[in-house]
């Protein structure tokens, strides 16, 4: 009888206990025969299976070793500051690298590398990638946000996978919105997948743009109850009103709250005459067109300081982005204004018409306001707000931030 083996091979990951494995120890299982043919031949299948043994305490150590905070390369120090400091001018550097991966497996979202797998394009000019880490420039909170969150995924998943935590407890912090968000929670598989949900759509799943007051009437009218990205719980999505819309960027659409066509308008990015052909065309826009958070922009005030540097100084980078730090003037005036415009979706169908796009000097805007100013209101929710100058008087911008449909409904 003629005799062959054929291995079949199956590379397993064991979890070892710290004090009992080194790392990538391959061990061979039992042998399994089993008669059989291969290409007319009688013989036997051999087969076993080959198991890495690995020992994944050092990177669980190495995890919980680090809280997410910076090392201070300029400017002030990363402290517990308040929405007062947003725009204090500071790079800062984080030794270790976003786990897409993880932040995926973890929350089942394989969209989201699809669409970000360029690091530059989403985080755009304020985090740069330097080989060891990432430079955060002006607090850098989407980043900040993102990187916890993948730190918070890969522990998950070795909590997931038996790895014995050598302490209770464990420590976190992530800059959102302008503040400092640190934590201790317990080292438990559903209080890290919490704590990571929690992180993740701080990062993410908010969306804003600025809107300017054009009816005067001191508030920004819209379908919600609020305009703040982080609300009180009374003040959650309404869906009366809502429309449906691509206001991240991403190429999807939801259902987000919306202005209440009471004569405000969004402040819009004509730099590339999107929005103009558009209206023009009936093609719709996505929140690119918009000054918000699409695609990685802390507000929609950091996206127009960009905006208005490139128009002044025409200086970009490869990727179309504009080089150097976010403009530190207070506001765009002039020429600086010329691919400025204003939305106002009168008939509310989230589609730009050309009745409802007017440029800046048309509605007699001369000034636009750069820098934020942080609001509290009634509901001790904080709003972004600044400013705009038509007809010589000075009235209200805000960044405003809808609610996004929840999952489910």
């Amino acid at each position: 009888m003629a005799r062959w083996y054929s291995a079949i091979l199956a590379s397993l990951l064991l979890v070892a206990h710290p004090a009992l494995a080194a790392p990538d120890k391959k061990v061979r299982g039992p042998l399994t025969v089993t008669p059989g043919t291969n290409d007319g031949k009688t013989g036997l299948w051999v087969s076993f299976h080959e198991y890495t043994l690995r020992d994944f305490s050092a990177e669980f150590n190495d995890l919980l070793s680090w809280n997410g905070r910076a090392s201070k390369l300029s400017g002030n120090p990363v402290t517990g500051s308040t929405p007062g400091s947003a725009y204090d001018n500071q790079d800062v550097e984080f030794n270790h690298d976003i786990d897409f991966g993880a932040i995926n497996r973890v929350l089942d979202n394989p969209s989201y590398v699809g669409q970000h797998g360029n690091k530059r394009e989403w985080i755009r000019d304020y985090a740069q990638d330097t080989g060891n880490g990432f430079k955060i420039r002006d607090r850098g909170c989407t980043a900040s946000s993102l990187l916890e969150a993948s730190r918070l995924a890969r522990i998950y998943e070795l909590l997931s996978m038996g790895v014995e935590p050598v302490k209770s407890t464990m420590s976190g912090y992530h800059v959102a919105f302008y503040s400092d968000h640190p934590y201790n929670i317990p080292l438990t598989k559903d209080a890290v997948l919490a704590k990571l949900k929690e992180v993740f759509k701080l990062g993410i799943d908010t969306y804003s743009p600025i809107v300017l007051d054009l009816n005067h009437d001191g508030r920004i009218g819209v379908t919600g109850r609020s305009t703040a990205a982080i609300r009180n719980p009374k003040n959650l999505y309404q869906a009366a009103g809502s429309v449906v819309f691509d206001l991240r960027g991403f190429g999807e659409k939801k259902r987000y709250e919306w202005l209440a066509a009471d004569g405000d308008g969004f402040l819009v990015d004509d730099r590339s005459l999107k929005v103009s052909q558009a209206a023009e065309s009936g093609a719709e826009v996505d929140g690119t067109a918009l000054f918000g958070n699409a695609v990685g922009y802390d507000n929609g005030f950091h996206k127009l300081q960009e905006a208005t540097s490139v128009l002044r100084t025409a200086a970009l980078d490869l990727f179309g982005l504009a080089v150097g730090a976010p403009d530190s003037r207070k506001v765009a005036t002039g020429n600086e204004l010329r691919h400025l415009k204003v939305w106002i979706d009168a008939n509310r169908d989230a589609r730009p018409q050309p009745a409802e796009v007017f440029a800046l000097q048309t509605l007699g805007i001369t000034e636009v306001g750069l820098q934020p100013r942080f609001v509290r209101n009634r509901d001790g929710e904080w709003l972004i707000q600044s400013h705009f100058v038509q007809a010589g008087h000075r009235f209200l911008s805000e960044d405003v931030w809808f609610a996004e449909e929840p999952k489910g409904k």
